[in-house]
């Protein structure tokens, strides 16, 4: 698999390969020990659209199923975005091989091309959305679809409200006023 390389450790010399941390009490329970694997190793995949043309940010339908194959194949276990987080905190343990699968933007491709891949192999992903351009036509998702997404599992995450490039104020604007504006974002 070619991301193998590309795998990033949770681990820091000098620690021990598991450690004991304890889990968030609830109102009736004690805190229980968790053994968390600190030497697990991740990767976050991050995709955009997904169409039968190969451009910038785009990924094509079949080179997508063989990346969700290869992850199955290569004994890759694909974990939720808060299943990484818990575990960066030490409140949880992760496979010792993991993936954690985002995608940006709500493009309508996700929907209709993504989506019913991830959910053949039975993934968990993340969406971030920048809500501004939802429901806008085209190539855009409908809140509809976000919202069956959204009922079937899918954990959707706050992009941005409009995906301003923050490097550029808009024409005309002083940088250093609009970017500490918050009604820009």
């Amino acid at each position: 698999l070619s991301v193998l390389p590309l795998l990033v450790t949770g681990c820091k010399k000098g620690e021990s390969n598991f450690t004991l941390s304890t889990a968030s009490p609830t109102a009736s329970a004690s805190p229980t020990p968790v053994a968390t694997n600190r030497t697990a190793k991740f990767i976050v995949l991050l995709y955009h659209r997904f169409e039968d043309r190969r451009a910038e940010l785009v990924t094509t339908p079949n080179d997508f199923r063989a990346q969700m194959k290869a992850l199955k194949d290569n004994g890759i276990s694909v974990i939720s975005m808060q299943d990484l987080l818990a575990w960066r905190k030490g409140e949880k343990a992760i496979p010792s091989k993991s993936a954690v699968i985002t995608i940006d933007d709500e493009w309508n491709s996700q929907y209709y091309v993504a989506w019913p891949i991830i959910k053949e192999f039975g993934y968990p992903f993340t969406l971030f959305i920048y809500t501004q351009w939802v429901n806008t036509g085209g190539k855009a998702m409908t809140w509809a679809q976000l919202g069956e997404m959204r009922d079937a599992g899918v954990d959707i995450e706050a992009h941005t409200v409009s995906h301003h490039d923050l490097r550029h104020a808009p024409r005309g604007q002083d940088y250093t006023t609009w970017l500490h504006n918050a009604e820009n974002f």
